[in-house]
This record gives structure tokens, sequence and C-alpha cells, in this order.
């Protein structure tokens, strides 16, 4: 891999870190190229902690930055639209879980992975211990 892949993260929280995190720990990989959030207090702690630059808008962020794919770790209500306008733009999204909030939010995602756009949903319960002994019991 000659390239780092880069990507930008739209979302300040714990979950959000987690990708800060991977953006530090494998610099020769990937490159964060910003933090979306609009709260100033979250910017300015990103800037001062991860050293990242962070944004007010996606548009502001894409519009610095050529990125490979965009992390979506927003709360559950926001979840969706954030997604969607990201992906709409012809963008790959990881979106954390929860993607959506309602039935018809997931048909709304489906209906653009059907137009083509590339989302991704991040989840990890699958590799639990206690779930991996479950579904062992149903398969045996």
């Amino acid at each position: 891999m000659n390239e780092k892949c880069t990507f930008g993260i739209v979302g300040s929280g714990w979950r959000a870190e987690f990708y800060m995190r991977i953006g530090k720990a494998l610099p020769g990989i990937f490159r964060v190229c910003g933090v979306v959030t609009t709260s100033r207090e979250k910017r300015e702690r990103i800037e001062k902690i991860w050293g990242y630059n962070v944004y007010t808008s996606i548009d502001e962020l894409l519009s610095d930055n050529r990125i490979d794919f965009m992390v979506v770790s927003v709360n559950k209500n926001a979840a969706c639209g954030v997604t969607g306008s990201i992906a709409e733009k012809g963008i790959p999204v990881l979106a954390e879980t929860p993607p959506a909030v309602s039935l018809g939010e997931l048909v709304e995602l489906n209906s653009l992975v059907g137009r083509g756009a590339k989302i991704q949903i991040a989840e990890q319960f699958f590799l639990q211990p206690m779930l991996a002994a479950a579904m062992a019991v149903i398969d045996s």
C-alpha cells in the first residue's frame, strides 16, 4: 500500500475518538484529514488533544480535502440524515450504529445503496465472546 487512506470524521463523542486513535496509531496507513463538530468546546478540545483540523460543516471539510471515505459517529437521531447527505455526494460512508431510528430511515439508506451509494455499518457485536458462544450453541 503506497498511499495513505484519508478519511474524515463527523462527530466528536467517545466512539468518534476510536477513529481518531486509529489515525494516531497507524499514521503510515491512515490519515484523519479533519473532524466535523458543531460544538465550539469540542472543536477546541480535539485541536488541543488530537491535533486534527476541526470543521463546523461537512462541506467545509470536503472543500479542503480529498478523502477516501467519511466516518459518521453522531447521535442516533442525526445518523440517517448525515449518512445520507454524505452518500448522496458520492462519498463512501462508514457509519456507527445505529444508522437509523426507524424502519423508514433504514429503507431510505438501503435505497441509496441500491442507487450505488457505498454505506457500511460498523457492527462488532458478532465478535463478542458471549454472542459467539450463543451462536455456537444455535449452530450446533
